[in-house]
């Protein structure tokens, strides 16, 4: 039964993630873990594997995961915007710090940020 002793609960530990808008034309691409950028119109594709410069328990995870496996094609301008954003969860006791100005260097990064920290008075 849920009880309004706080006092008796454990504090709330979430996981440590950046939050990544890719550049347009960029897809991150689960199965082989690294970005691809295509352009239907110059027909040009270019691929960026980050796996060297993360830790080695760090994933990468779509924000909208329906919206990342649909083809580009296929999705409005806005669904296309949202697809963009991944989170890097960096797994371990990796230097968020450092890990950031990282992830902002890759050619396929329009942003990178650490998410606001909350807290309740």
């Amino acid at each position: 039964m849920w009880s309004s002793d706080d006092s008796q609960r454990a504090p709330i530990e979430l996981e440590p993630v950046l939050v990544v808008q890719l550049k347009a034309g960029w897809r991150h691409d689960p199965e082989s873990g690294a970005f691809r950028f295509s352009s239907v119109k110059e027909d040009e594709e270019q691929e960026f594997d980050p796996g060297p410069e993360l830790p080695a328990e760090a994933r990468i995870e779509p924000m909208l995961p329906d919206l990342s496996g649909a083809a580009p094609e296929s999705l409005s301008q806005w669904e296309l915007e949202l697809a963009r954003y991944v989170h890097l969860f960096p797994g371990g006791e990796a230097d968020l710090d450092k890990l950031l100005a990282t992830v902002t260097a890759w050619e396929c990064v329009e942003e990178a940020h650490l998410p606001p920290q909350i807290s309740l008075p």
